[in-house]
């Protein structure tokens, strides 16, 4: 029988060297000699750095097909990287598909349905090494704080700012596929679905560390996530028929996320950091066991009351639901009155499903093609209303969003993080059209085969209840964090013409 085979095997070496030096000046009397006069100003303290990474790789790979209907593959990695400990610097990473194509059997060739019908199964494993370099040793700084004499001058002394672990290692995801490819109707319709199952150990988190220690935090290797899910696609030819064609599709994928464990002794990371004035030390979000990262933690907003303050005036106040230990909503407080138990998960940044449509047609020497996105359940903070949308922005000599006129809580009132600034982020968006036309340039010259001439535009529509510019942009504001809104740019909307010519 027909039989293929290949062996691929490599090996891979890459160093990087990031340094530089840099030299602030302030209150120059003129730009126009650049950076040639220094001195003439005002120098700040001058700041350099140097960093440097080293990965190596050895892989091999092996391919073999039988008579066109079965197919293997084999594949290992053997990875180094030097950002990781003495002890871990080295990690093994197999992996393997099969796939078995139904149609080509004789016995099915016949079958009157499908024109296309394939099983496919796969695993593999990756690692990460996306850390700075040196997180696995102790590191010195230079401290003002730490000086010493030295022939009758104070000399800055060194001190570690962090503690080394020389046993920090790659994070590890291992990943199992099913699916299966069908055609039928003389392949007018085709289809996928596949269901995946992701578990990701040995997390590079930041974690607390004993107190009393020389920082407060160390990179560590804990916990496990898994992410599991289903995608499929239908695509359909509608018309397909001489100078005419039209073909529609329908994309759905699910996941759900969900920390397994965070290790010993660790039972909550609080993330999330809210931004702007008086959220220092604020955390929106939670990675604990058992619920999805980008959870949302804090308290649930009941509303507004009148207050009376230590003058006599009555204000109106925000207030939040008390509970007590056993999760039961037993009155409601005011923001200095919160308890123990008055934070709460108040939802989660990852959506439920995601779906999409597609299209493609033409019209004689005409074309279009678009996509329409959309997502739904997912949860947004809009830390920018937080912000902004409230009267206290008045009080520090700042503008407010009119938003906050309409709302009856008293200008005294300082911004408070709660499920307040929860928002449902579903949208739908009109993510790309183009449209083209293919030029008949053969009949006016023989040196050009052809010219194209199109115009498209992305992210052209936005549907969405979300108060924000646009529920899918991000903040970086911690360990996992995600799904949240502060002074962010809304997505460009942009147009493109162009021509595309063939010789």
């Amino acid at each position: 029988g027909q039989q293929s085979f290949n062996v691929v095997g490599g090996y891979e070496y890459q160093r990087s060297n990031i340094g530089q030096s840099i030299v602030r000046v302030q209150n120059l009397l003129s730009d126009a000699v650049g950076a040639n006069s220094l001195g003439a100003g005002t120098v700040q303290a001058p700041t350099s750095s140097d960093s440097n990474r080293t990965t190596v790789s050895y892989f091999a790979r092996a391919t073999y097909g039988l008579k066109d209907r079965y197919f293997f593959n084999a594949l290992v990695r053997r990875d180094g990287a030097s950002v990781f400990g003495a002890n871990n610097k080295y990690a093994t990473f197999p992996g393997g598909s099969v796939s078995w194509t139904v149609t080509n059997e004789p016995w099915f060739q016949n079958n009157g349905l499908f024109q296309n019908f394939k099983f496919r199964a796969s695993y593999g494993s990756s690692g990460l090494q996306a850390i700075n370099p040196y997180q696995s040793l102790t590191l010195l700084s230079f401290d003002p704080g730490s000086g010493y004499p030295f022939g009758g001058t104070a000399i800055n002394g060194a001190v570690p700012f962090q503690v080394a672990n020389p046993n920090l290692k790659w994070q590890t995801t291992i990943q199992t596929d099913a699916g299966i490819d069908f055609g039928v109707l003389k392949n007018r319709l085709t289809g996928t679905l596949d269901y995946y199952s992701k578990n990701t150990r040995d997390l590079l988190l930041a974690v607390p560390v004993p107190q009393p220690a020389v920082v407060t935090t160390q990179l560590q290797n804990i916990g496990k996530v898994k992410n599991a899910g289903f995608e499929g696609s239908l695509d359909g030819q509608v018309i397909n028929q001489p100078g005419r064609s039209l073909s529609l599709g329908l994309i759905f994928s699910v996941d759900r996320n969900r920390v397994i464990s965070l290790g010993n002794n660790v039972q909550q990371i609080f993330t999330g950091t809210a931004s702007g004035r008086g959220q220092s030390n604020v955390y929106t979000q939670v990675v604990q066991a058992g619920q999805p990262l980008g959870s949302f933690y804090g308290p649930v907003y009941a509303g507004t009351q009148p207050v009376t303050n230590t003058n006599g005036k009555v204000d109106t106040v925000e207030v939040y639901n008390h509970y007590d230990a056993n999760g039961n909503v037993v009155g409601k407080v005011t923001g200095s009155q919160l308890g123990t138990y008055d934070n709460r998960l108040l939802g989660n940044a990852n959506p439920k499903f995601t779906t999409g449509f597609r299209g493609q047609g033409s019209l004689g020497r005409a074309y279009i093609n678009f996509l329409v996105r959309a997502q739904s359940g997912q949860k947004v903070f809009n830390n920018t209303a937080l912000v902004y949308a409230t009267k206290a922005q008045a009080a520090q000599n700042q503008n407010f969003l009119a938003s906050a006129l309409t709302d009856g809580i008293s200008i005294d009132q300082s911004p408070r993080y709660s499920s307040r600034y929860i928002e449902d982020g579903s949208f739908i968006r009109l993510q790309n059209v183009t449209l083209g036309y293919d030029f008949n340039v053969r009949s006016i010259t023989r040196r050009v085969n052809s010219a194209r001439l199109y115009v498209s535009g992305d992210n052209l529509l936005l549907g969405t209840h979300y108060s924000g510019l646009d529920p899918e942009v991000f903040t970086n504001a911690g360990i996992a964090s995600r799904g949240i809104d502060y002074l962010s740019f809304p997505r460009a909307r942009t147009f493109t013409v162009g021509t595309r010519l063939g010789f």
